[in-house]
């Protein structure tokens, strides 16, 4: 009777579980618009997509190897041009200048004669040779000479200054003695400067009639397992592993825009412009073509206003009556988080357990679940559960009476492993007391269970 049921749920949930991630990557609006503002050879390097559900058309595009890092990767920096400097001169630079040549004057020519009359020649006057104002060679600066009546030299170079006046020239005289020439004092001294995760004993009585009440229960337990093993296994290969996060691409990946008319545009990623995105209803990239699409980390999961689908089994330990019995408990679990930390759920626990008689035992538990994840320390969150709700317990066993309902109220701590971005792993441990007016007695239970939820 149990194969047979499980069975045929099984049958009858099987398509669910057949959908598949599909090779097509939606990249949301907000993403969309970033990218536009993104210089077009850094789009690729880290783009939003979510994975969408349904058929892969081909396999994806392999992303390993040297060639594809060509691709993907942004050209290296060019270093910026260097400022034009100009050089300043070297020190010596008048020393390599060549000497004038012959009958040329570096400066001015000036003649003096005995009257006190003044002649001033221009630079580099040409005097032909023998002449009154030729000069073999460059003269050393501040130096005169006296021949044929008249004076010739060169001004100093700061200040220097020459008086003449009644016929007459003031001066100092040679240190040489000499009588035919004089040598003039300079101002200044011409220098410069620079720088730089039973035992049972006793039986239940329930009172006096068949043991239809424990099958019924048995029944009820295997049908709601299969529904929800089923249902965990679908959402886990579809919702579960598809990719949201963060990928790599090549800024030439083809991004297929949909237009708001129904038509479609497809443009390059690094191409995309505010324009073409204007009348974007969607837009997707696919890993089976240009490319190709390296997925790289999952995005944090976000529980805000998520909703949930839980499923755990484990150990369950109750009492009933004077005897203690070690079975079998699985929780299902369907609601929505309001907050980051706080759920609200529907919640049914389904076990039981084998008495020293050969019967089974069943206790179930239905009702609601406030949850609260507040504390946190990388991907793993934890904190506690509350619940409040009806309890139910039977027995297979022949004239043990039917369903015994009562309520029931629990609490314990919880946690979560984050391992996508909607999938998490689970861990629970609590306690739970069910009150059974009729029969006059209570059924505390102490759980623990692991297993998975999915956002």
């Amino acid at each position: 009777m149990r194969a047979a049921v499980s069975l045929v749920t099984l049958g009858f949930f099987a398509p669910v579980a057949a959908g598949c991630i599909s090779n097509e990557y939606v990249i949301p609006r907000d993403e969309l618009h970033r990218l536009v503002m993104t210089p077009p050879e850094l789009r690729g390097q880290q783009v939003h997509v979510i994975q969408d559900l349904g058929s892969r058309r081909a396999d994806a595009i392999p992303t390993d190897g040297p060639d594809w890092e060509r691709q993907v990767q942004p050209p290296p920096p060019q270093p910026a041009p260097e400022a034009w400097q100009q050089q300043p001169p070297p020190a010596d630079a008048w020393q390599q200048q060549p000497p004038p040549p012959d009958g040329y004057v570096g400066g001015p020519n000036v003649q003096v004669n005995i009257s006190g009359n003044f002649d001033v020649n221009p630079p580099g006057a040409y005097h032909p040779p023998g002449s009154v104002g030729w000069q073999g060679g460059p003269r050393p600066l501040g130096r005169a000479t006296a021949s044929g009546g008249s004076w010739q030299g060169t001004p100093p170079p700061s200040g220097g200054s020459i008086t003449g006046g009644g016929g007459g020239w003031r001066g100092t005289p040679s240190s040489s003695g000499g009588g035919s020439g004089w040598h003039g004092v300079p101002a200044g001294g011409g220098k410069s400067g620079g720088g730089g995760g039973g035992s049972s004993s006793g039986k239940l009585d329930l009172g006096s009639g068949g043991g239809g009440g424990g099958e019924a229960m048995v029944l009820l337990a295997v049908v709601l397992a299969a529904i929800a093993v089923v249902a965990a296994i679908s959402l886990v290969s579809s919702e579960g592993v598809r990719f949201d996060g963060v990928a790599q691409m090549s800024p030439g990946q083809p991004v297929h825009l949909k237009q708001q008319g129904g038509g479609e545009l497809v443009i390059a990623l690094g191409d995309l412009t505010p324009v073409a995105i204007a009348g974007t209803v969607e837009a997707k990239v696919m890993d089976d073509e240009g490319y190709g699409i390296r997925t790289l980390d999952h995005l944090r999961l976000d529980r805000s206003w998520a909703p949930v689908f839980k499923l755990d089994g484990g150990s369950m330990t109750f009492s009933s009556g004077n005897a203690v019995h070690s079975g079998f408990i699985a929780d299902m679990q369907f609601g929505v988080f309001v907050r980051p930390w706080l759920g609200l759920l529907l919640t049914a626990g389904v076990g039981g357990a084998g008495d020293e008689y050969g019967a089974t035992l069943t206790r179930h538990t239905f009702g609601f679940e406030l949850q609260s994840l507040p504390l946190e320390a990388g991907p793993f969150q934890f904190g506690g559960y509350a619940n409040v709700g009806a309890a139910a317990i039977a027995s297979t066993a022949e004239g043990s009476g039917g369903v015994e309902w009562g309520n029931a109220i629990g609490g314990g701590i919880l946690g979560e492993l984050q391992v996508t971005s909607r999938l998490c792993l689970t861990l629970r441990a609590g306690a739970n007391e069910a009150f059974f007016e009729r029969i006059g007695t209570t059924s505390p239970a102490a759980t623990f269970t692991g297993g998975i939820a999915l956002y």
